[in-house]
């Protein structure tokens, strides 16, 4: 039996799992309180409910997910622009993997039609952290509006992963990459050209 002490942690870790892997539906408490090696009742002393605890586990995944995106574009790049076209790297290379599911946020919150679920705005927030993470590098670029080549480029990413869920294989990263390069490049070239006045 867990100690009590690591009852949380455990049950935390046990629905980040089974959640990655079979979503929030097809989990119920007694797989998670069994993986965790502890009962349904200490589940329940550590959270109201399961909405409660798909909750708490989305965000401490959405925590060390960022944590890690974060040093791995950092150990392979150290300007902004190789971090960006890293990240795609990175979905290749995850894509790429057997047991690859594609967005555990965007899974459950497609499991989770109710906007109210606790869960939802989780969701919601990691994606917005995502698009700050990219904007940060976009601004650094220098490019005349860095907003909107960040919400182009998460598109991109955004579309590889759920294109690589139905179709396996690096191959949407790597495509998604290519018209990175292209927007990054025309990004820099629009950022260059001198802006011409409007006469009446």
């Amino acid at each position: 039996m867990t100690p009590r002490g690591t009852a949380r942690s455990s049950l935390i870790a046990s629905a980040i799992d089974l959640i990655a892997v079979r979503g929030v539906n097809a989990v119920g408490v007694d797989a998670i309180a069994d993986q965790a090696g502890t009962t349904k009742r200490t589940l329940y002393l550590h959270f109201p409910g399961k909405d409660a605890l798909v909750a708490e586990a989305l965000t401490v995944r959405s925590a060390g997910w960022h944590d890690q995106l974060t040093a791995a574009v950092s150990a392979r790049a150290a300007d902004p622009e190789g971090q960006l076209l890293a990240v795609f790297d990175l979905l290749s290379e995850s894509a790429s993997t057997p047991d690859y599911r594609g967005c555990m946020f965007v899974n459950a919150a497609a499991d989770l039609p109710d906007p109210g679920h606790p869960a939802r705005p989780i969701a919601s927030l990691h994606k917005r952290r995502l698009l700050d993470f990219i904007t940060m590098r976009t601004a650094a670029l220098g490019v005349r509006d860095p907003g909107a080549l960040a919400r182009q480029l998460k598109v991109l990413m955004e579309g590889a992963v759920a294109t690589a869920l139905v179709d396996p294989g690096p191959q949407p990263a790597l495509d998604a990459r290519a018209a990175a390069v292209v927007l990054l490049a025309a990004a820099r070239e629009n950022s260059s050209a001198p802006v011409t006045k409007e006469t009446s």
